[in-house]
């Protein structure tokens, strides 16, 4: 069959890209910048697309959403020297996730 390409199918792009502004919006006022959630929420993603399986018993989005918070959530675990914050923080906290 033909390769599937994500550009073809607007409907799925539309959807993927809501499930990721909706992961990142929980961590909106975090310490990290906007750019820095939405490409963590797609190495998530992409993560999600790579391990999940219907065996799981759990819809892919449901699935998804879990991985791309894993993602985000991993960047607080690493310290702040690989987190820029934006310009609403001046000090690392993690508790500044919490909405």
């Amino acid at each position: 069959g033909a390769l599937y390409s994500l550009e073809t199918d607007k409907n799925l792009y539309n959807q993927i890209q809501t499930l990721i502004s909706n992961t990142t919006s929980l961590f909106s006022t975090s310490c990290l910048s906007p750019e820095k959630l939405r490409s963590e929420a797609q190495t998530g993603f992409i993560n999600a697309l790579n391990s999940y399986s219907p065996a799981l018993k759990v819809k892919f989005t449901t699935y998804a959403h879990v991985c791309m918070q894993r993602q985000i959530l991993s960047c607080f675990k690493t310290g702040p020297a690989n987190n820029t914050p934006n310009s609403k923080c001046t000090t690392f906290s993690p508790f500044l996730i919490i909405c």
